[in-house]
């Protein structure tokens, strides 16, 4: 059977002929550029950070297996748990509790990221104008998030150790933020 040429539009409809010559496949001339190249050449030598598609951990195979022999409970609803799942919420609960934060299930949000956490967090404790510590370098998703609350930002630097914080200590002895009640720390208070 002969290929069929490109279609030609007709008054009155639409009319497809037989090519008299082959026309060549776009697949078979198809070249992958030596970026994307990068992206998908797995080397034994190099650990690529180009993408997140690194080689699963044992452990994951085993967490899937154990999730799978309990999918028809896990299946039983609608998949719709906005505050996370219950079981994982109690989880974390107890392990809050156990390390001395008294936690209970109500009090804990699991998101379905670091990015959807920034964001959460963002709109609850940052109002436009507010001056926010960022590291320096910083994810750029976070920055974006604060950008678009309109807050302004104080970048310091981060080495091995982490964050620089007598850095931080300065920007809040220079008046450039204004700690209180909303800004977000991670510290145990008796309540």
């Amino acid at each position: 059977m002969a290929p069929l040429a490109w279609k030609d539009s007709v008054r009155g409809g639409t009319r497809i002929g037989r090519s008299a010559g082959h026309r060549p496949d776009p697949l078979d001339t198809f070249q992958v550029s030596p970026v994307y190249r990068t992206l998908i050449d797995v080397r034994d030598d190099v650990i690529s950070l180009a993408c997140a598609t690194s080689p699963a951990h044992p452990r994951v195979g085993e967490a899937i297996a154990e999730t799978a022999a309990d999918g028809a409970r896990l299946l039983a609803h609608n998949g719709y748990v906005p505050a996370g799942l219950p079981a994982l919420r109690r989880e974390l609960a107890a392990m809050f509790s156990a390390r001395g934060t008294p936690t209970s299930e109500d009090q804990v949000l699991v998101t379905t990221g670091a990015q959807q956490a920034v964001s959460l967090a963002t709109l609850m404790l940052v109002r436009s104008g507010d001056e926010v510590v960022v590291e320096a370098p910083s994810f750029s998703g976070t920055l974006d998030v604060f950008r678009t609350r309109g807050a302004e930002m104080t970048a310091v630097r981060i080495d091995d150790l982490g964050v620089d914080v007598r850095a931080v200590t300065q920007a809040v002895r220079a008046g450039r933020l204004a700690p209180g009640s909303r800004l977000p720390i991670r510290s145990a208070s008796s309540a």
